[in-house]
């Protein structure tokens, strides 16, 4: 009987057994899904803020870089102006330089001329007055004229650059008080 009984108990824990092993296989295979699941879940938000942060620097960097070369622009383009300002300058000083020694040069022809038709010493004394008193009115005339004109061509030379100085000084502040 007593083996009878082992044959009868035998069926009825291998069942319980078989269902208690059937669960927790089925748990462990769910916990493993949701694992699964939640591990993908994770990698796919960290893949989206990865690539938000990637978009995010590329753009910042993108901008720093334009930024960069338009302020290097901008200076290039400061001094290119200035050096035209200056080139423009210097040829009008040497356009007026060379216009008042024509004029210097035409008028010596004509103070020559007159000298021939002199009359007496005193006509001489006279001219000579006349064309030293000319003269030295006409340069200190063209002197300051000349004056004006390199003060003028300085101003404009230094324009530009005081221009894109101002504005570097602006961005600096800027970007200190951004940073």
């Amino acid at each position: 009987m007593a083996s009878q009984q082992n044959q009868t108990e035998t069926p009825v824990v291998a069942p319980s057994l078989q269902t208690l092993v059937k669960t927790n296989t089925e748990q462990v295979a769910e916990t493993m899904k949701a694992s699964h699941d939640m591990l993908v879940q994770n990698v796919d938000t960290a893949t989206d803020v990865a690539r938000s942060q990637i978009a995010q620097a590329s753009s910042s960097l993108l901008t720093n870089a334009t930024d960069t070369t338009n302020f290097s622009k901008s200076q290039v383009d400061a001094v290119v102006a200035a050096s035209t300002n200056m080139v423009e300058g210097v040829e009008s000083l040497n356009r007026e330089f060379v216009d008042f020694s024509k004029a210097q040069l035409d008028q010596h022809v004509e103070v020559t001329r007159k000298v021939f038709e002199v009359n007496s010493v005193r006509e001489l004394f006279d001219l000579q007055t006349q064309v030293a008193r000319e003269s030295m009115d006409g340069m200190l005339s063209q002197g300051a004229k000349m004056t004006d004109m390199a003060f003028k061509m300085v101003n404009d030379v230094l324009q530009p650059l005081q221009t894109q100085a101002t504005n570097a000084m602006d961005r600096a502040v800027t970007d200190k008080t951004a940073a």
